[in-house]
């Protein structure tokens, strides 16, 4: 992930600053159970362990040593890797920016501490039903439809 991620940061450096954008690179390696995750300006994943009622930021999000910058910021970013284990029934969420960043009347950002309250409340929907509880908590925030940015969330269960 951390290899890709800083190839694409050069070709995309070249096009400049308009072509800046976040990427997070996901790899689930089935004979150890373990998920890699590479970050380039992209919020945290978010698991909830089977049996666990809440969500969390997964792996290591504030490790000293990761550089989160988006990618075409600098040529020479180097960007890390977070491994951990995942188990059967575990729920993850990758999400873009767009959904923490949703401001309401005011300015005041959505934020991660009001979508895991959300993920929290949706408790063990399922996938399709956990993400429209998420939108409609957004949308209930912003108090209308989501046009500030795009919103995307990919929810997996891992078998």
């Amino acid at each position: 992930g951390q290899d890709l991620l800083a190839d694409l940061n050069r070709q995309i450096t070249r096009r400049g600053l308009d072509a800046m954008t976040t990427a997070a690179i996901v790899g689930f390696y089935r004979d150890d159970r373990t998920l890699r995750v590479a970050y380039a300006g992209h919020p945290p994943l978010l698991i909830r362990r089977r049996g666990d009622a809440r969500w969390r930021v997964a792996g290591s999000p504030d490790r000293p040593d990761r550089s989160n910058l988006p990618l075409g910021v600098e040529a020479a970013t180097e960007f890390s890797e977070d491994a951990f284990e995942v188990g059967t029934g575990d729920r993850l969420l990758v999400y873009t920016d767009g959904l923490i960043e949703a401001p309401d009347g005011k300015g005041n950002l959505f934020g991660l501490e009001r979508l895991l309250a959300a993920l929290d409340q949706a408790g063990g929907r399922t996938l399709p039903a956990l993400k429209h509880h998420v939108l409609d908590a957004v949308r209930k925030h912003t108090g209308g439809p989501l046009r500030h940015d795009d919103v995307t969330m990919l929810a997996l269960e891992v078998m």
